[in-house]
């Protein structure tokens, strides 16, 4: 079902009068929920939550002869598994030290059911599609999923048309007044200051780019578009939208942090928070901020700028905005793949709500959890479901909504259960300590990618990520394998191939990889090699070499399959960190 449908239901429900009397809205530590962990404070990196596998207190553990991994719940996998068509049945590992591992029942929705998809349990749609999807088959050929079957009905002499939020259809949206409106987009964030020991007092703010926009005169919805990433005469967070009717003192424009495929069904969403659980996963309102359209008559064509502001719940905005940017960027890294849809949820206190930091600080919950469902109809319980979601604390104490290392370390987590093969182990990981090969490698990309993100380039980069849990604030420097407690310990270069290992360290093995400056020992292989890897058959297929787990002998085997990497420029890199590395590659 199209999310536009929860629009017209917020409007009908009388957001428009609250409108009238307001003009604003409705408004680390990091880790996978079955794939990493969270970070927490101090020496903590953090933990994983539900779904992902183990490691002992601290972070290390003992790999076994042969490189086996003890799994932490006996037979039940650690990617899940399917006890009936609808019920997965997943192992959690608390962030906790020492809790034991528990086994977690997850339900699928009515319209789904448990599979078993590239060796991970997630709920899929009972048939083909989830009913209420439409999307355009062909040109001239729009189809519908009915009873969880593609329904296809030909458009004749029309075209089949779609566009963000709506649904395919052969007729034609209502058309247009030849009225335009116009305004910018922008949003409040805060960075660390320039000693590293917390987020600035001071306010920035930064255009809202690839935001849905949508403007009602009462509960009648009369234009939409996006706002721009910027070219041509636009600036980025600039929009323009065809009206069918002029707009008056009661119309209103709403933003949403919403990404949309091309047949119209959501992608990506930001959702508010409802529990501190994130094995939850669930949330009966998105994000949102309006604004009247026209304060008084005689309306104008430009709204101007409008601001969501820190109290209006701009952290969810600034979430959005690297996620977005993130399925972009991964689409022109490596095209042809269809990533995993994901909502995200967030909660910072605003209109009175109390702010939510997750039992897991900050994490990605995999499709093992089952996915996660958004209401937009609360009459009808009707929701949107996404593949996987991200579960981002927004309290004082850990603003981790701020703190773009933590908000693209999660992303990175998504990426690699997206594009490749996670080891699906977790458990309590610190970011001074060693930890299994498993999770030191999920861990380690995302910590890796999650830095060159923010890079403008391999030459120009950020290597230090800046994070705040539980009141604690700490920085990584994987340019230079330091954070600031001191240094990491470096593997033993006399030992096996899967001795634990530090995800630090495995973070600053690829930085330095990709890195042209400003690192260990830079190669400057850039963006291509180190993310065109994450699909190969090597990755995706093993086999495991040495862990039982795909792990960074594995990643490293793959680059060198590919020839996307020497073995010089490989043995220059893990030499220098100790690690015991053997450039004999196991190709398919």
């Amino acid at each position: 079902m199209n999310v536009t449908s929860k629009a017209l239901m917020l409007v009908a429900a009388g957001m428009v009068a609250a409108l009238s009397s307001n003009a604003c809205t409705v408004k680390e530590a990091d880790g996978a929920a079955g794939a990493g962990g969270a970070s927490g404070a101090n020496s903590a990196a953090g933990s994983s939550a539900a779904g992902a596998g183990g490691s002992s207190a601290g972070g290390a553990s003992a790999a076994g002869a042969g490189g086996a991994a003890a799994n932490p719940c006996g037979d039940v996998p650690t990617t899940g598994q399917c006890v009936d068509k609808q019920t997965i049945r997943t192992c959690q590992v608390s962030e906790v030290s020492g809790a034991a591992p528990k086994l977690i029942d997850v339900k699928c929705s009515a319209q789904a059911q448990c599979s078993v998809v590239q060796g991970a349990a997630r709920c899929v749609p009972v048939g083909d599609c989830y009913n209420g999807d439409s999307r355009c088959k062909d040109a001239t050929t729009v189809e519908e999923c009915q009873n969880n079957k593609w329904v296809a009905t030909s458009c004749g002499a029309a075209k089949c048309s779609s566009k963000p939020g709506f649904p395919a259809s052969c007729a034609q949206q209502e058309a247009s007044s030849g009225m335009t409106l116009r305004g910018h987009l922008e949003y409040e964030f805060r960075k660390p200051n320039a000693a590293l020991t917390d987020f600035s007092a001071e306010l920035f703010t930064e255009a809202a780019v690839d935001f849905f926009v949508t403007v009602y005169e009462g509960s009648d919805l009369i234009g939409a578009g996006l706002t721009s990433p910027g070219g041509g005469a636009q600036k980025a967070g600039d929009w323009e939208v065809q009206l069918s009717k002029a707009v008056t003192p009661q119309s209103n424009v709403y933003f949403w942090p919403m990404l949309f495929d091309d047949s119209g069904n959501p992608r990506l969403a930001v959702a508010k928070a409802e529990s501190d659980s994130a094995s939850d996963q669930k949330s009966n309102n998105y994000w949102y901020w309006g604004t009247p359209a026209c304060n008084s008559a005689p309306c104008g064509a430009d709204t101007g700028t409008y601001t969501i502001r820190e109290s209006e719940g701009s952290g969810a905005a600034h979430i959005y905005q690297w996620f977005d940017y993130s399925i972009f960027r991964m689409a022109d890294l490596v095209p042809g793949v269809q990533p995993l849809t994901a909502a995200v949820f967030w909660e910072g206190g605003i209109d009175g709500k109390a702010p939510i930091k997750f039992d897991c600080g900050s994490c990605f919950a995999p499709p093992q959890m089952g996915g996660a469902n958004v209401v937009y109809d609360a009459s009808s319980g009707a929701s949107d479901h996404y593949d996987a979601s991200l579960n981002i604390s927004g309290s004082s104490a850990s603003p981790h909504h701020w703190s773009r290392a933590t908000i693209n370390h999660e992303i990175g987590h998504w990426i690699m259960q997206s594009y490749s093969r996670s080891p699906g182990e977790g458990g309590p990981h610190y970011v001074d300590q060693v930890s299994k090969p498993g999770l030191a490698y999920s861990e380690g990309f995302a910590s890796f990618q999650g830095q060159a993100t923010v890079s403008n380039s391999p030459s120009s980069n950020d290597s230090i990520g800046f994070r705040k849990s539980n009141g604690t604030t700490f920085w990584v420097d994987i340019g230079k394998v330091s954070w600031d407690g001191g240094s990491f310990e470096l593997p033993n270069p006399n030992g096996p191939l899967d001795q634990d290992i530090n995800e630090n360290v495995v973070a600053s093995m690829m930085w330095s990889l990709w890195a042209a400056n400003n690192a260990s020992k830079p190669q400057g292989l850039g963006d291509g090699p180190l993310y065109k890897v994450l699909p190969s058959k090597r990755l995706l297929d093993g086999p495991n070499r040495g862990y039982s787990r795909v792990d960074f002998v594995d990643y490293l085997d793959a680059l060198r399959c590919g020839n996307l990497a020497t073995a010089a420029q490989v043995t220059a890199v893990t030499s220098d960190l100790k690690f015991p590395y053997d450039n004999q590659p196991k190709c398919p």
